[in-house]
């Protein structure tokens, strides 16, 4: 039997998770992260909230052998591990772990080391998930798409380029609606940390967008 560890946010474990249930092959257990937990008595741990509190990182990496998977999109295993000045012992991987994108099981992946990749597949398959393989990055894939394109959308609404309304009645996919879904919070802290980490200007946040994260505002009045 596999036994993994789960750590993070209610919306994002439940995610994760899916329909899977406990099978006699698998067992989820679900944690808050407290320095006290029994680590080493699990074959699997999941840290959903690691990049935003990365202070378990130097007991993960020392794992040995273990296969430990961490969100890694506002940053890199490589920054998490060498701030920690942790020596990767484990088997460490990055996942996009945002809510939103965690539901539709095609997750993206990063590793530590390029050919682990491989131990994490049988995981991935009991969880009916499928891996999608990308660098070590900040932002990862699809957010570094996604929210370029609702960084510049929320520069058009406060340039009255086009109104809220108008945008949502333009696009099918409902660009607004998903930022809502998202979370601002997520939008605006992913787009800072690559912003940081690529001094690129495409991935500045719009004002509109800063002001909206500071509120805790959505785009889509109901």
């Amino acid at each position: 039997m596999i036994k993994l560890l789960l750590i993070g946010e209610e919306a994002r474990t439940n995610a994760f998770r899916g329909n899977i249930q406990n099978t006699d092959n698998f067992e989820i257990d679900l944690s808050d992260g407290d320095e006290e937990e029994d680590f080493e008595e699990y074959d699997v741990i999941v840290d959903l909230n690691l990049d935003d509190d990365d202070e378990n990182m130097p007991i993960y990496a020392g794992l040995k052998d273990k296969i430990v998977l961490v969100s890694s999109t506002k940053q890199s295993l490589a920054e998490s591990t060498y701030t920690a000045s942790a020596k990767v012992k484990c088997k460490l991987f990055g996942i996009n772990a945002m809510a939103y994108y965690l539901q539709d099981r095609k997750w993206e992946i990063s590793a530590f080391r390029f050919n682990e990749y491989e131990s994490l597949a049988p995981v991935l398959n009991l969880l009916q998930a499928n891996m999608i393989q990308v660098a070590d990055r900040v932002g990862m894939l699809r957010p570094r798409i996604d929210f370029v394109r609702f960084n510049e959308l929320a520069f058009c609404i406060q340039e009255q380029i086009a109104s809220g309304h108008d945008i949502e009645k333009f696009f099918q996919d409902n660009p607004l609606e998903t930022i809502d879904q998202i979370g601002i919070t997520d939008v605006f802290e992913n787009l800072m940390a690559m912003y940081e980490d690529t001094k690129e200007g495409r991935y500045k946040p719009s004002p509109l967008l800063k002001t909206k994260y500071l509120r805790n505002q959505k785009f889509i009045k109901k």
